[in-house]
């Protein structure tokens, strides 16, 4: 599990004490993935301390080729950036689910994509905005990833 834009990490807690599974939390503040890794030692048993890593780091620089579930709460914005600019050339495999806080209408068709499943929390309002599932199948580009991030 990899949350793209971790912040505080509580979603990378939250799953890894959930599911038991190893996830990763991405955010380009340092300071962000202190407080998260903090955080992680403090609230998760000691057996699942350890599965909950964060990394500080621009995400157009994480190989994304071993994630089995992507998760990203981000601005709309950076995430049609990220969708459209990142996501082709992060080494993402097809088949691989992809979970996006309230996707907007112009990311939920197309761009490598398939949606399956708009959900989350019952009813859904501005507190409890719904989770779009998605299943990456790819864009087959064959360009050469950028050498200036998106971000910086």
């Amino acid at each position: 599990f990899v949350d793209l834009g971790s912040g505080d990490g509580r979603i990378v807690r939250a799953v890894v004490g959930h599911f038991g599974c190893f996830g990763l939390g991405v955010d380009v503040l340092q300071d962000s993935i202190n407080r998260a890794a903090d955080a992680a030692r403090l609230e998760l048993p000691e057996e699942l301390a350890g599965r909950a890593r964060f990394l500080a780091a621009d995400m157009a620089h994480v190989d994304l080729s071993d994630v089995d579930i992507l998760f990203m709460y981000l601005p709309d914005i950076m995430l049609r950036l990220v969708v459209r600019k990142l996501l082709p050339f992060s080494g993402l495999r097809e088949g691989t689910l992809v979970l996006i806080h309230d996707a907007p209408d112009d990311v939920i068709y197309g761009h490598g994509l398939r949606h399956m499943v708009r959900g989350g929390a019952k009813p859904t309002s501005a507190r409890n905005p719904p989770l779009d599932l998605f299943c990456w199948q790819g864009t087959h580009l064959k360009k050469e990833i950028p050498t200036a991030t998106l971000f910086f």
